[in-house]
């Protein structure tokens, strides 16, 4: 899983979010414009994703990308007795 951080001038929401190694996508306010998680089998996957098929949307400026290295603490919701 990787998370994704795209600049994007007009770029066609549908059409990423119809993406299958898209699993998730956020539009943000400030920059960047847009935050991907991206799920591929492995690295060399997620360089062909990157580089021949998000690169080469129409309206995709600029992609930077964060891997996870280890996960510290997992999502367990937020607590409902706070």
């Amino acid at each position: 899983m990787a998370e994704t951080a795209v600049r994007a001038r007009g770029a066609d929401e549908q059409r990423v979010a119809a993406l299958p190694e898209v699993v998730e996508a956020h539009r943000l306010f400030g920059d960047p414009d847009y935050l991907l998680r991206i799920a591929v089998t492995d690295i060399a996957a997620y360089e062909r994703f990157i580089t021949d098929v998000l690169s080469g949307l129409p309206g995709i400026a600029q992609v930077n990308s964060h891997l996870t290295m280890k996960r510290v603490k997992a999502d367990r919701g937020i607590p409902t007795g706070v």
